[in-house]
């Protein structure tokens, strides 16, 4: 009870301090999801962000309330450099950042594994419309729109998985 406790007011500390919003808006579905993207289970999950204080988010829910093995990486060269080890169900990868941003990071990923590459979700404050659209067209399983809900995370990310992981 006391380690719940403390989580919570973790989250509340680093979510404050991101101006995280109560409620999450997702997107539409995306579409012709590849067939060797079929496993109905999710565990480990390859986490890309750069900024320090979402990443301590991300990984203490998707730990703690998720129960993911979840492996960040800070960028998306040490990710490339990391995945055959990882060996992810999921890749969640932050658009916007220095050196491979999230999509060059996925066209990476995808040109080396072709199709053993893990579905991927984009997580970004890029929320226009057509920018959510370019994303989706590049196979992301969806997007999720920052700043997250960081108690609701875990449900939008399983909600996403089902949806595409449905046998």
């Amino acid at each position: 009870m006391l380690q719940a406790q403390a989580l919570h007011g973790n989250i509340d500390y680093l979510a404050a301090r991101q101006g995280c919003q109560k409620e999450l808006v997702l997107p539409s579905d995306a579409e012709d999801v590849p067939a060797t993207w079929q496993k109905t289970n999710l565990q480990r999950i390859l986490y890309i962000e750069d900024d320090e204080d979402i990443a301590a988010i991300g990984c203490m829910i998707l730990e703690g309330v998720g129960n993911f093995d979840v492996r960040h990486f800070n960028s998306g060269e040490a990710a490339i450099n990391a995945y055959d080890a990882v060996a992810p169900d999921l890749i969640i990868v932050d658009v916007m950042m220095p050196g491979l941003d999230g999509p060059a990071t996925i066209m990476h990923l995808m040109n080396i594994h072709a199709e053993k590459c893990a579905p991927f979700i984009f997580m970004t404050a890029r929320a226009q419309l057509h920018e959510q659209e370019e994303y989706r067209a590049l196979g992301a399983l969806d997007v999720i729109v920052k700043p997250f809900d960081p108690m609701t995370l875990c449900d939008e990310i399983q909600t996403i998985w089902d949806k595409h992981h449905t046998p």
